[in-house]
């Protein structure tokens, strides 16, 4: 019963970084298409993709990095030479 509220509470938490990336990303989007100076706009739009890569790449890697610090085991010690 345990291990089933962890792989829940873990599912939630990813649902909830990549949405919460998303929502960011919708308003930054919002904004720049507000802009009226189209130099500004090329710029922020730019800004607005590499910040979306680096959301989304960081909401999984988070994702990840939680799965494995919930579900891994412990490391094995390295073999002895």
């Amino acid at each position: 019963m345990k291990r089933f509220f962890t792989v829940a509470f873990v599912m939630v938490v990813g649902v909830i970084l990549s949405l919460a990336s998303v929502l960011v990303l919708l308003a930054a989007t919002l904004n720049v298409e507000l802009m009226e100076n189209a130099q500004l706009r090329l710029l922020a739009e730019l800004a607005t993709l590499l910040l979306g890569v680096f959301l989304l790449v960081a909401s999984v890697f988070l994702y990840v990095r939680l799965t494995v610090v919930v579900f891994g085991g412990k490391p094995q010690a390295p073999p002895k030479t």
